[in-house]
Protein backbone atom coordinates (compact mmCIF):
# COMPACT_ATOMS: atom_id res chain seq x y z
CA UNK A 1 0.00 0.00 0.00
CA UNK A 2 0.99 4.15 -0.28
CA UNK A 3 1.12 6.27 1.67
CA UNK A 4 -1.32 9.41 2.16
CA UNK A 5 -0.32 12.47 4.12
CA UNK A 6 -0.96 15.87 4.63
CA UNK A 7 1.56 18.87 3.17
CA UNK A 8 2.05 22.43 4.36
CA UNK A 9 3.38 24.74 1.69
CA UNK A 10 5.10 27.74 2.43
CA UNK A 11 1.81 30.14 2.07
CA UNK A 12 0.09 27.69 4.58
CA UNK A 13 -1.82 25.97 2.09
CA UNK A 14 -2.91 22.63 3.06
CA UNK A 15 -2.94 19.49 0.51
CA UNK A 16 -2.91 16.05 0.68
CA UNK A 17 0.08 13.82 -0.47
CA UNK A 18 0.17 10.77 -2.01
CA UNK A 19 3.72 8.27 -2.34
CA UNK A 20 2.47 5.00 -4.70
CA UNK A 21 3.77 1.64 -3.13
CA UNK A 22 6.43 1.55 -5.80
CA UNK A 23 7.98 4.51 -4.67
CA UNK A 24 7.64 4.26 -0.79
CA UNK A 25 10.75 2.45 -0.14
CA UNK A 26 12.88 5.30 -1.60
CA UNK A 27 11.22 8.07 0.47
CA UNK A 28 9.76 6.17 3.69
CA UNK A 29 13.17 6.92 5.67
CA UNK A 30 12.63 10.97 4.81
CA UNK A 31 9.27 11.15 6.18
CA UNK A 32 10.41 12.75 9.70
CA UNK A 33 8.80 14.93 12.13
CA UNK A 34 9.48 18.51 12.54
CA UNK A 35 11.60 18.15 9.23
CA UNK A 36 10.84 21.05 6.20
CA UNK A 37 11.57 20.26 2.90
CA UNK A 38 11.66 21.77 -0.13
CA UNK A 39 9.85 19.44 -3.13
CA UNK A 40 10.51 18.84 -6.81
CA UNK A 41 9.92 16.84 -9.83
CA UNK A 42 6.24 15.70 -8.23
CA UNK A 43 3.15 15.42 -10.30
CA UNK A 44 0.14 17.55 -9.50
CA UNK A 45 -2.92 15.57 -9.67
CA UNK A 46 -7.03 16.44 -9.02
CA UNK A 47 -8.45 14.84 -5.87
CA UNK A 48 -11.03 12.28 -5.76
CA UNK A 49 -14.25 12.62 -3.35
CA UNK A 50 -13.35 9.59 -2.03
CA UNK A 51 -10.42 10.58 -1.11
CA UNK A 52 -10.41 14.62 -0.91
CA UNK A 53 -9.07 15.12 2.83
CA UNK A 54 -8.42 19.01 2.53
CA UNK A 55 -10.20 21.46 0.78
CA UNK A 56 -7.99 21.94 -1.51
CA UNK A 57 -9.14 20.29 -4.24
CA UNK A 58 -5.34 19.42 -5.78
CA UNK A 59 -3.20 16.16 -4.75
CA UNK A 60 0.61 16.01 -4.68
CA UNK A 61 1.53 12.74 -6.06
CA UNK A 62 5.21 11.54 -6.13
CA UNK A 63 7.10 9.78 -8.77
CA UNK A 64 10.49 8.28 -9.58
CA UNK A 65 11.92 11.82 -10.33
CA UNK A 66 10.81 14.00 -6.75
CA UNK A 67 13.69 14.86 -4.76
CA UNK A 68 13.04 15.76 -1.04
CA UNK A 69 15.74 18.49 0.14
CA UNK A 70 15.81 19.10 3.77
CA UNK A 71 15.90 22.73 5.30
CA UNK A 72 18.17 23.31 7.87
CA UNK A 73 16.97 26.72 8.89
CA UNK A 74 13.48 28.57 8.21
CA UNK A 75 12.11 31.31 10.14
CA UNK A 76 8.88 30.81 8.90
CA UNK A 77 6.18 30.91 11.65
CA UNK A 78 3.59 28.27 10.77
CA UNK A 79 0.14 30.24 12.21
CA UNK A 80 -1.27 26.49 13.72
CA UNK A 81 -4.36 28.27 15.41
CA UNK A 82 -5.61 29.13 11.86
CA UNK A 83 -6.02 25.65 10.89
CA UNK A 84 -8.88 22.95 11.87
CA UNK A 85 -8.41 19.44 11.54
CA UNK A 86 -10.73 16.84 11.19
CA UNK A 87 -11.17 13.89 14.11
CA UNK A 88 -10.66 10.39 13.10
CA UNK A 89 -14.86 10.02 13.50
CA UNK A 90 -15.30 12.27 11.00
CA UNK A 91 -12.89 11.43 8.47
CA UNK A 92 -14.47 7.43 9.11
CA UNK A 93 -18.03 8.63 8.53
CA UNK A 94 -16.97 10.28 4.99
CA UNK A 95 -14.94 6.73 4.39
CA UNK A 96 -15.94 5.10 0.91
CA UNK A 97 -18.74 7.26 0.15
CA UNK A 98 -18.67 10.21 -2.79
CA UNK A 99 -19.20 13.09 -0.36
CA UNK A 100 -16.49 15.62 0.11
CA UNK A 101 -15.88 17.36 3.54
CA UNK A 102 -18.19 19.44 5.50
CA UNK A 103 -17.97 23.52 4.78
CA UNK A 104 -15.57 25.51 6.64
CA UNK A 105 -15.68 25.65 10.14
CA UNK A 106 -12.66 27.96 12.16
CA UNK A 107 -15.12 27.60 15.26
CA UNK A 108 -18.63 27.60 16.08
CA UNK A 109 -20.50 26.92 13.23
CA UNK A 110 -21.51 30.16 11.17
CA UNK A 111 -18.78 32.23 12.86
CA UNK A 112 -17.26 35.30 11.08
CA UNK A 113 -13.61 35.27 11.67
CA UNK A 114 -12.61 39.08 11.44
CA UNK A 115 -9.07 40.89 11.93
CA UNK A 116 -9.66 41.48 15.06
CA UNK A 117 -10.16 37.96 15.96
CA UNK A 118 -7.29 37.07 14.85
CA UNK A 119 -4.27 36.74 17.14
CA UNK A 120 -1.84 39.73 17.34
CA UNK A 121 1.28 38.17 16.21
CA UNK A 122 -0.81 37.45 12.89
CA UNK A 123 -2.46 40.26 12.58
CA UNK A 124 1.35 42.30 12.83
CA UNK A 125 2.56 39.71 10.29
CA UNK A 126 -0.32 40.08 7.86
CA UNK A 127 0.59 44.35 8.21
CA UNK A 128 4.34 43.75 7.65
CA UNK A 129 4.15 42.25 4.67
CA UNK A 130 1.99 44.97 2.93
CA UNK A 131 4.62 47.44 4.54
CA UNK A 132 7.19 45.30 2.84
CA UNK A 133 5.16 46.36 -0.37
CA UNK A 134 4.39 49.38 -0.29
CA UNK A 135 4.23 52.24 3.04
CA UNK A 136 1.41 54.27 0.96
CA UNK A 137 -0.56 51.11 1.24
CA UNK A 138 0.32 50.54 4.99
CA UNK A 139 -1.17 54.01 5.56
CA UNK A 140 -4.37 53.15 3.90
CA UNK A 141 -4.78 50.44 5.80
CA UNK A 142 -4.20 52.96 9.05
CA UNK A 143 -6.62 54.96 7.88
CA UNK A 144 -9.11 52.06 7.21
CA UNK A 145 -9.23 51.22 11.08
CA UNK A 146 -8.12 52.77 14.42
CA UNK A 147 -7.32 49.11 15.51
CA UNK A 148 -5.05 48.36 12.76
CA UNK A 149 -3.08 51.57 12.61
CA UNK A 150 -2.66 50.77 16.45
CA UNK A 151 -1.50 46.94 15.21
CA UNK A 152 0.59 48.61 12.98
CA UNK A 153 3.13 49.64 15.70
CA UNK A 154 4.25 46.30 15.97
CA UNK A 155 8.05 46.32 16.22
CA UNK A 156 7.99 43.74 13.07
CA UNK A 157 6.40 46.31 10.57
CA UNK A 158 8.82 48.84 11.46
CA UNK A 159 11.21 45.62 10.71
CA UNK A 160 10.13 45.08 7.45
CA UNK A 161 8.73 48.78 6.70
CA UNK A 162 9.83 49.58 2.44
CA UNK A 163 11.53 53.24 2.73
CA UNK A 164 12.35 52.91 -0.89
CA UNK A 165 9.97 55.65 -2.64
CA UNK A 166 9.60 57.49 0.66
CA UNK A 167 12.80 59.76 0.58
CA UNK A 168 16.06 60.63 -0.83
CA UNK A 169 18.35 60.11 1.96
CA UNK A 170 19.96 64.20 2.31
CA UNK A 171 16.81 66.10 1.02
CA UNK A 172 14.32 64.46 3.74
CA UNK A 173 16.19 63.68 6.45
CA UNK A 174 14.26 65.85 8.97
CA UNK A 175 11.14 65.13 7.83
CA UNK A 176 11.43 61.77 8.25
CA UNK A 177 13.44 61.84 11.35
CA UNK A 178 10.63 60.32 13.49
CA UNK A 179 10.23 57.61 11.02
CA UNK A 180 13.63 56.71 11.07
CA UNK A 181 14.10 56.57 14.03
CA UNK A 182 11.66 53.54 14.69
CA UNK A 183 13.26 52.08 12.11
CA UNK A 184 16.32 51.66 13.13
CA UNK A 185 15.22 51.00 15.97
CA UNK A 186 13.41 47.92 15.32
CA UNK A 187 16.08 46.57 12.31
CA UNK A 188 15.02 47.97 8.76
CA UNK A 189 18.06 47.09 7.06
CA UNK A 190 16.74 50.08 4.40
CA UNK A 191 16.93 52.16 7.11
CA UNK A 192 20.50 51.08 7.54
CA UNK A 193 21.45 51.57 4.39
CA UNK A 194 20.07 54.82 3.97
CA UNK A 195 21.70 56.18 7.79
CA UNK A 196 24.68 54.92 6.70
CA UNK A 197 24.78 56.56 3.51
CA UNK A 198 24.50 59.77 5.55
CA UNK A 199 26.76 59.34 8.14
CA UNK A 200 29.30 58.04 5.71
CA UNK A 201 29.15 61.09 2.94
CA UNK A 202 27.23 63.66 4.78
CA UNK A 203 28.66 63.80 7.93
CA UNK A 204 31.60 62.10 7.16
CA UNK A 205 31.43 59.92 9.83
CA UNK A 206 32.35 57.22 8.25
CA UNK A 207 32.86 54.55 11.25
CA UNK A 208 29.37 55.42 11.83
CA UNK A 209 28.43 54.87 8.37
CA UNK A 210 30.35 51.81 7.53
CA UNK A 211 28.83 50.23 10.70
CA UNK A 212 25.34 51.07 9.28
CA UNK A 213 26.27 50.04 5.96
CA UNK A 214 27.58 46.37 7.19
CA UNK A 215 24.15 45.71 9.03
CA UNK A 216 22.47 46.46 5.46
CA UNK A 217 24.51 44.08 3.67
CA UNK A 218 24.87 41.53 5.91
CA UNK A 219 20.75 41.63 5.47
CA UNK A 220 20.90 40.83 2.38
CA UNK A 221 20.07 44.26 1.14
CA UNK A 222 21.03 44.12 -2.57
CA UNK A 223 22.49 48.22 -2.50
CA UNK A 224 23.69 47.92 1.21
CA UNK A 225 25.80 44.88 -0.16
CA UNK A 226 26.75 46.89 -3.26
CA UNK A 227 27.79 49.82 -1.65
CA UNK A 228 29.32 48.43 1.47
CA UNK A 229 31.61 46.06 -0.70
CA UNK A 230 32.98 48.88 -2.93
CA UNK A 231 33.70 51.29 -0.17
CA UNK A 232 35.54 48.24 1.48
CA UNK A 233 37.36 47.46 -1.76
CA UNK A 234 38.16 51.10 -2.76
CA UNK A 235 40.02 51.29 1.08
CA UNK A 236 41.98 48.85 0.01
CA UNK A 237 40.15 46.21 1.89
CA UNK A 238 40.27 43.95 -1.28
CA UNK A 239 39.27 40.34 0.11
CA UNK A 240 36.02 41.59 1.79
CA UNK A 241 34.84 43.97 -0.87
CA UNK A 242 35.17 41.24 -3.81
CA UNK A 243 33.24 39.15 -1.88
CA UNK A 244 30.22 41.40 -0.59
CA UNK A 245 30.39 42.32 -4.84
CA UNK A 246 30.70 38.59 -5.64
CA UNK A 247 27.18 37.67 -3.68
CA UNK A 248 25.48 40.27 -6.51
CA UNK A 249 26.59 37.86 -9.25
CA UNK A 250 28.64 39.41 -11.11
CA UNK A 251 30.40 36.48 -12.96
CA UNK A 252 27.06 35.05 -14.80
CA UNK A 253 24.61 38.65 -14.87
CA UNK A 254 25.91 41.80 -14.46
CA UNK A 255 22.48 43.14 -14.02
CA UNK A 256 21.31 42.71 -10.61
CA UNK A 257 24.79 44.63 -9.86
CA UNK A 258 24.43 47.47 -12.47
CA UNK A 259 20.65 47.80 -11.10
CA UNK A 260 22.19 48.32 -7.84
CA UNK A 261 25.06 50.91 -9.07
CA UNK A 262 22.02 52.91 -10.86
CA UNK A 263 20.02 53.58 -8.05
CA UNK A 264 23.18 53.92 -5.54
CA UNK A 265 24.12 57.17 -7.95
CA UNK A 266 20.45 58.59 -7.48
CA UNK A 267 20.40 57.77 -3.86
CA UNK A 268 23.91 59.51 -3.53
CA UNK A 269 22.48 62.65 -6.02
CA UNK A 270 23.52 65.79 -4.13
CA UNK A 271 25.75 64.37 -1.27
CA UNK A 272 29.90 65.04 -1.86
CA UNK A 273 31.51 62.22 -2.59
CA UNK A 274 35.11 62.75 -0.81
CA UNK A 275 37.97 61.05 -2.90
CA UNK A 276 40.19 59.80 -0.16
CA UNK A 277 43.77 58.71 -0.82
CA UNK A 278 43.11 55.60 -0.06
CA UNK A 279 40.75 55.08 -2.75
CA UNK A 280 43.64 57.29 -5.26
CA UNK A 281 45.83 54.28 -3.95
CA UNK A 282 43.74 51.12 -4.66
CA UNK A 283 42.60 52.19 -8.35
CA UNK A 284 46.60 52.49 -8.59
CA UNK A 285 47.38 48.85 -7.77
CA UNK A 286 43.98 47.50 -9.07
CA UNK A 287 45.04 49.13 -12.39
CA UNK A 288 44.83 45.78 -15.03
CA UNK A 289 47.48 44.72 -16.56
CA UNK A 290 45.72 43.28 -19.65
CA UNK A 291 44.66 44.37 -22.96
CA UNK A 292 41.67 45.88 -21.73
CA UNK A 293 39.64 48.93 -22.65
CA UNK A 294 40.00 50.77 -19.05
CA UNK A 295 38.00 53.91 -20.60
CA UNK A 296 34.95 51.49 -21.77
CA UNK A 297 33.64 51.17 -18.31
CA UNK A 298 30.70 49.06 -19.53
CA UNK A 299 32.48 46.07 -20.98
CA UNK A 300 33.99 44.37 -17.72
CA UNK A 301 35.63 41.18 -17.70
CA UNK A 302 36.88 38.87 -14.78
CA UNK A 303 40.40 40.71 -15.51
CA UNK A 304 38.63 44.35 -15.07
CA UNK A 305 35.42 44.51 -13.13
CA UNK A 306 36.64 44.95 -9.77
CA UNK A 307 38.79 48.20 -11.15
CA UNK A 308 35.92 49.85 -13.77
CA UNK A 309 33.50 49.20 -10.70
CA UNK A 310 36.29 51.38 -8.60
CA UNK A 311 36.69 54.07 -11.02
CA UNK A 312 32.73 54.17 -11.50
CA UNK A 313 32.42 54.86 -7.37
CA UNK A 314 35.43 57.30 -7.27
CA UNK A 315 34.89 59.45 -10.53
CA UNK A 316 31.53 59.03 -11.63
CA UNK A 317 29.37 60.20 -9.20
Amino acid sequence: MGVDFFLLDEKSTLMQGTIPAQHLPKYEALLNKGIIYVISGFDVTKSTPRFHLTDFDKSIRFTHTTTMVPVDDSFYQIPKQLFRFRSHEELLALANTNKDLPETKMADKNTTITLRDLPKDIVGEILARVGSSSRRQLRHVMEASKALAKAAKDKGVYKALNLRLVFHPLAKRYRYKDLMEKTLTNGNIEAHYIKGILEYFHKNNTITGLQHLKLAARGSYSEGMYLYGIILLSRGEMEQGKAYLDQLGWQHSKTRGDRCWRNIKNSLHGVRVLRLPAYQETIRVMKPTTMCNLNDLENRCHHCYYYKQIVKFVFVI
